[in-house]
């Protein structure tokens, strides 16, 4: 779809090629600049997900196929499979946590642009993954042991650097319990100074923007964790942001970063108020699971 300065219309469809069960598309991404499209599909000869399908946009401003990026192979040279995918602001970094069918190595590949050839390549276990615009700052997030587990990384000289773990919690209640497999958790900043972390159980007592020290409220609301990165290259908590009440919405439960880290979305799919539209009746919970996003 395009805007055409007063309505979206529909410019273009693309379909898969492989046949049933390929799930085309089931991850989409663009670049800011609208040039370049990322897609992911299943391979349905081998039965592995994670190809990659590249589209870029003509002069015409129609997309025509590009590249097709295989799954690695994985640390013992077997096959692999690779779930979801981030994609930078300037259209020139792709970035895949995989793990080996066989040999159960876990890991995560970067790509860079125009060739698409593996960048760079770090063993760890990844679910979420999120980079920034430059592609030289990138966080990934684990959903199996350790749990919850987030990690900062810096493209350097010598290839992707660690800049340590971040905490995913104000101190106070998250763990993984299988639920949002597929939400998204992490997010970061377009110039990479600014992460931030769904903590879907936490239950630091307060509304709104909270500052350490902490207080246990004993009561699950949710809530995200705000992460600033300094000069020299290390993180810090600055805030755990509470949803607006004390509803048990699971806030945290997916996020989204905006404005260069000056707009949170924040998803609550279990808040239970009836209100509608805009700022209605946030502390009303008559109607279970309805859900609710906030903005910060």
């Amino acid at each position: 779809f395009r805007y055409d300065g007063t309505a979206w219309r529909q410019a273009q469809r693309i379909v898969g090629t492989r046949g049933v069960g390929d799930h085309f598309g089931r991850t989409v991404k663009l670049d800011d600049a609208g040039t370049t499209l990322v897609l992911e599909q299943d391979d349905t000869d081998m039965w592995v997900g994670g190809l990659l399908e590249i589209y870029r946009a003509s002069s015409s401003g129609a997309f025509t196929h590009a590249a097709q990026l295989t799954t690695p192979s994985s640390g013992s040279g077997g096959a692999s499979a690779c779930l979801g995918f981030a994609f930078s602001g300037d259209g020139r970094t792709l970035a895949r946590p995989c793990f080996g069918i066989d040999d159960r190595v876990n890991f995560v590949q970067t790509l860079r642009a125009p060739t698409w050839t593996q960048g760079g390549r770090i063993s760890v276990n990844a679910s979420f993954l999120d980079l920034s615009f430059d592609g030289t700052q990138m966080l990934t997030q684990a959903l199996a042991n350790p749990r919850d587990l987030v990690a900062a990384w810096r493209l350097g000289p010598q290839g992707w650097v660690s800049e340590g773990s971040l905490a995913s919690t104000s101190g106070f209640g998250d763990f993984y319990d299988g639920e949002f497999l597929y939400m998204r958790r992490i997010a970061i900043s377009r110039d990479g100074k600014v992460a931030a972390i769904g903590s879907r159980y936490d239950r630091a007592m307060g509304l709104g923007p909270l500052y350490p020290p902490y207080t246990d409220s004993h009561r699950a609301h949710g809530g995200v964790v705000v992460h600033l990165r300094k000069d020299t290259g290390t993180w810090s908590v600055r805030r755990v942001l509470a949803p607006g009440s004390t509803n048990d919405g699971r806030a945290g439960s997916a996020i989204a970063l905006g404005d260069n880290g000056r707009l949170l979305v924040v998803g609550a799919p279990y808040d239970g108020s009836a209100a509608t539209g805009i700022d209605g009746n946030r502390d009303d919970d008559s109607m279970p699971l309805r859900g609710a996003v906030w903005l910060y």
